[in-house]
């Protein structure tokens, strides 16, 4: 029975790498022993070991964010699969590819008091696109498992609900460790069992309200689609694009603005109301900026994976499509542009926005300069090179590179775990992305964040990484965000202290030199750039901790630009 538990495992496997799958990211447990043997034994599998599971599926989860191939997780039974539920969530909130396997201890052994055995039967409930709990292997039902594995990646990557987790709670029995027999006859070559074919279409003709010569805006977000086809869209449309980082869509252009949260604040938004709003992908986060969109006559949201993404509950218009496709579709309508005022209403004011931005932050050529939360994002944004990925936690780093992030000529990749939005795993889901693109990353995270997630700094083997990681550190002593939402006005400031602004009581660079990693602290500008090209330069991890001014310096500091911009005008 174990030969045939062995076989099995290896049957998975093999059928795994022919359906593309090259990364695995095992975590160590005995009654995961059969599978995580046959994932180290293929040659095309890439095996990571993380201690901790939470840790781990964030890593997983970063693979598949930056690959856009699910990597396995591989846990053992028990507490071990309960803590992978955080990163499960926002691997489904986010669309992101994810095979959980998770060992269990056969029926028999339920509710008898054995270690480390819980219900595991659909763990994760609806967060998961697909679950499998296929019991004790049984070697009559051998024909069954390329099936099998082909499915669960088929139902990762392009079920009827786009990319997501799947979970295949499998049962093993003692002895745990054989080694496997014949595998089932695989197709010929290197084809995958099941190949599925995703039919998309969208026809010129498609039920739209009139869009043509009306004053319009494009909200250009994460799967928003190409960005030359949507910077053409805006030109024939006249409308200005409103570039989310996520999108890769902030770039020089002149209808490209950067500043939307600013002029969404400032006294003279009202000009700037549209008439329609056209959502690619993910809309911004910006809470000013959606407060202004919401005012527009007609509103469209476009989502390949068919989201409904309305928390103001005010769209009128839901399309699921590839948002390539859409914008094939609107091109091949006759479509007049809106009066020229409109587009360079905002021009306008995005150009003095950004004046503003400069001079006050200290961007630019300006010298060295004492950095500040916003200033921080938006260097890291403009000295990437383009092939560096940039891993950017929830909370105030995403909205200070939304906000704050220059144009340039070709934008960075930027990756944001904003399914669920929380601000756990985050060093983890940058070390995945380094692992599963095997390129330079960069990951811009609070300290309370980077604390939060410290297992994933457990080094690793030396020759797991092979391009750099750098981790930088926005260290402002606590939760920044607290300070823009009403507690930080209405509490004494020794109890918002208590419940909210939580400074951490440990040296963020004494944690990050205790578990072995590389180390700088820098204040300015200048010593950020040099710290950053260092992190750089070798293929490891790196810690740059970036000391801030204090919170309340920094809501200070974002309502002074609002005046700043309003005394331009």
């Amino acid at each position: 029975m174990t030969i045939v538990q062995a076989t099995y495992c290896a049957t998975l496997v093999d059928e795994w790498v022919r359906c593309g799958v090259t990364n695995a990211v095992i975590c160590p447990g005995s009654r995961s022993t059969p599978m995580a043997m046959a994932l180290s034994a293929h040659k095309g599998i890439r095996v990571h070991i993380q201690l901790d599971e939470r840790s781990a599926t964030f890593v997983a989860l970063g693979m598949g964010a930056a690959t856009g191939f699910p990597a396995v997780l591989c846990v053992t039974s028990g507490t071990a699969v309960a803590e992978c539920h955080a990163g499960v969530v926002e691997a489904d909130l986010g669309s992101v590819p994810l095979i959980v396997v998770s060992a269990d201890r056969p029926p028999v052994l339920h509710q008898v008091g054995a270690p480390q055995t819980i219900d595991q039967n659909h763990l994760f409930s609806r967060s998961v696109r697909f679950f499998a709990e296929p019991g004790i292997v049984r070697a009559e039902e051998r024909t069954t498992w390329r099936s099998l594995a082909a499915r669960l990646v088929y139902e990762a990557t392009a079920g009827p609900h786009g990319p997501g987790p799947v979970h295949l709670n499998q049962a093993f029995i003692e002895p745990l460790l054989a080694e496997a027999g014949e595998l089932p006859p695989s197709r010929l070559g290197d084809s995958p069992w099941h190949q599925y074919h995703v039919a998309h279409s969208l026809s010129a003709s498609f039920d739209l309200p009139d869009i043509s010569g009306k004053k319009g805006v494009l909200v250009v977000g994460a799967g928003a689609g190409t960005v030359t086809k949507i910077i053409a869209l805006s030109g024939k449309l006249g409308w200005p694009l409103l570039g989310d980082p996520r999108s890769r869509a902030r770039v020089l252009h002149p209808n490209v603005i950067a500043h939307a949260d600013l002029l969404a604040r400032a006294q003279q938004s009202e000009t700037l109301i549209p008439e329609v709003v056209l959502q690619l992908g993910s809309g911004w986060i910006s809470k000013p900026l959606n407060a202004l969109l919401q005012k527009a006559a007609t509103r469209i949201v476009v989502q390949p994976f068919g989201h409904i993404e309305d928390p103001e509950h005010s769209v009128d218009h839901f399309v699921h499509s590839e948002c390539d496709l859409f914008v094939d579709a609107l091109f091949s309508r006759t479509l007049s542009p809106s009066p020229k005022e409109w587009l360079t209403a905002w021009v306008e004011q995005e150009k003095k926005a950004r004046e503003v931005v400069t001079d006050f932050l200290g961007l630019g050529e300006k010298g060295d300069h004492s950095l500040s939360e916003p200033a921080l994002a938006a260097s890291l944004f403009e000295w990437v090179d383009d092939d560096v990925t940039v891993v950017v936690s929830s909370s105030m780093p995403i909205r200070d590179v939304e906000w704050f992030a220059p144009p340039r000529s070709v934008a960075p990749r930027i990756i944001s775990n904003r399914g669920a939005n929380g601000i756990d795993g985050v060093v983890s889901t940058a070390l995945g992305v380094a692992l599963g693109t095997r390129k330079a990353t960069v990951c811009l995270v609070g300290d309370l964040a980077f604390l939060h997630d410290v297992s994933a700094l457990v080094k690793m083997r030396s020759s797991d990484l092979v391009a750099p990681l750098v981790i930088v550190v926005a260290n402002n002593a606590g939760g920044g965000i607290f300070e823009f939402l009403p507690p930080s006005q209405q509490l004494e400031r020794e109890r918002f202290e208590l419940l909210f602004g939580t400074p951490p009581s440990v040296d963020i660079a004494a944690v990050a030199n205790g578990f072995g990693h590389r180390v700088r602290e820098v204040a300015t500008r200048g010593e950020f750039k040099e710290a950053l090209n260092w992190g750089l330069s070798t293929p490891c991890l790196s810690v740059v901790v970036v000391q801030l001014p204090t919170r309340e310096k920094n809501r200070q500091l974002h309502d002074e630009l609002t005046k700043r911009f309003n005394a331009a005008f």
